[in-house]
This record gives structure tokens, sequence and C-alpha cells, in this order.
């Protein structure tokens, strides 16, 4: 199932995933200060990410989830290996996904971009950054 253009929608549904602590927090602190009502899955593992995204929202038969943030280097399953099944797989494929990444290497945002992520952030996260991209998607 594609994407819902959550526009005019009350709640924005967002999956974040990352393992690190501090990033994590600060991206937090930015989505709450969003002056939207946002529900936040916040996930550290690739496995716990496909797990939800796979079985969780497929058993709804809903696509839940309207934006997922996701970092390339997690522990198990990386970034990478996660946005190819995201993209793969026919129920969530359209659910856009910003990478938010420590690397500004053009070999990690050509893999991601060869993958099909809607965007590439480097950390830390802007919030006027992150806003623009909200808005780009219609989000926001």
């Amino acid at each position: 199932m594609d994407n819902v253009n959550n526009q005019n929608q009350d709640i924005l549904n967002i999956m974040l995933i990352e393992d690190d602590f501090d990033h994590a927090e600060l991206t937090k602190r930015i989505i709450s200060n969003l002056g939207k009502t946002v529900k936040l899955i916040h996930v550290k593992s690739g496995e716990k990410a496909l797990d939800y995204l796979l079985h969780k929202c497929n058993a709804n038969k809903v696509n839940e989830i309207d934006l997922i943030i996701l970092d390339l280097r997690l522990p198990g399953i990386d970034g990478i290996d996660i946005l190819k099944r995201i993209k793969e797989t026919k129920e969530i494929k359209g659910i856009p996904v910003m990478v938010l990444s420590t690397s500004g290497f053009n070999h990690d945002k050509n893999l991601a971009k060869k993958h099909k992520a809607n965007y590439y952030l480097v950390k830390p996260l802007d919030q006027k950054e992150f806003i623009k991209t909200l808005k780009e998607l219609k989000l926001f």
C-alpha cells in the first residue's frame, strides 16, 4: 500500500531507526518541537525495525507509518539492507525514507539513492532542514 498524504491529518507517525542514544535524543527533541502531534516509534536495530514493518504493519493491512528516519550504521542488519527490504516490499515501499547518517561521503549518498531513499541528511539533524524535508514530503 502506498503512503497516504498526511498533510491534513492531525498525527504524524514517524519511525526512527537509530541505535545511538545521543543521536536519537537529538532527533526526538527536534521532532517534539515541530508544533504537530507526533507518534514516534523508536527502534534501535534493523531486526526490530523489519519485524515491526513487515509483521505488525502488514498484519493490520494498514500502513500506519508516514516517515521512516533511518541510520545507516546499525548493529546486525545495516541501514542499506533495511532500505532495500522496505523498497522491495509491496505493502511498505511507499513509505518515505529519510536516511540520517554521520557519513557525508558520496559513496554512501549514492548507495542510499540507488536503493530509493527519498532524502539523505547528514547528522546532526538541523531543525530547519528537517522541516523543509517534511514540507517537500507534504507531511508538514
